[in-house]
């Protein structure tokens, strides 16, 4: 797919939580453009490693600029596959749990 569309089951009523199509898609090298939860900025980089949007009426223009923009839509599918790799893996988190727990 060109572009992969996250859209989480509790858009429009939750501003929060991610799905892991979020990292799935990342880590494949997939472009997608995600429906904007709090916790994304602190995750990926907006508009380096993910594009996100806050309402439906955004998507056919935003679909239309990304597939118009081949070189653009790559890269930043590209960095968000560098950071799920380095970020968001299981061993990673495993690390970053053990830092909090003290261990």
């Amino acid at each position: 797919s060109k572009i992969v569309i996250n859209l989480h089951t509790w858009f429009g009523r939750f501003d929060y939580g991610t799905n892991p199509r979020l990292y799935e898609a990342a880590a494949c090298g997939a472009f997608q453009l995600v429906d904007f939860k709090r916790e994304i900025p602190k995750l990926f980089d907006e508009g380096v490693e993910m594009i996100t949007y806050k309402s439906l009426e955004e998507l056919p223009a935003m679909v239309k600029e990304f597939l118009g923009d081949h070189s653009r839509r790559h890269k930043i599918a590209d960095n968000a596959q560098k950071k799920a790799y380095a970020k968001h893996t299981y061993a990673e988190r495993m690390k970053e749990l053990l830092k909090v727990v003290g261990a």
